[in-house]
């Protein structure tokens, strides 16, 4: 299994507030069956924006995963990021060979 980091910039707040409640149940059911490490919003950022860590097979699969957020089927997503990362110091660490 490999960590992902993702980022989402979502510069339509109207959009965003409708759709914030499908977007946490969807985040919701990836934490319970552990393919989301951790998620949140950044603070103090010009546009609402915010960093998630998936833990799958490949990149392929986050990547797929992030565009069933019903933010991104209402492309309410403007900008997003993701990258393999390979934590070695934390708790993280801990989980990455499991």
């Amino acid at each position: 299994m490999k960590y992902f980091v993702i980022t989402y910039i979502h510069a339509d707040i109207v959009g965003w507030k409708k759709y914030l409640p499908t977007h946490v149940f969807y985040l919701h059911k990836l934490s319970e069956n552990g393919t989301l490490v951790i998620s949140g919003p950044f603070i103090s950022t010009p546009h609402k924006s915010a960093m998630f860590i998936l833990l799958t097979d490949s990149q392929e699969k986050a990547i797929k995963l992030i565009k069933k957020d019903p933010l991104m089927i209402h492309g309410l997503v403007s900008e997003y990021t993701i990258a393999e990362w390979n934590p070695i110091f934390g708790a993280f660490e801990l989980k990455k060979n499991k």
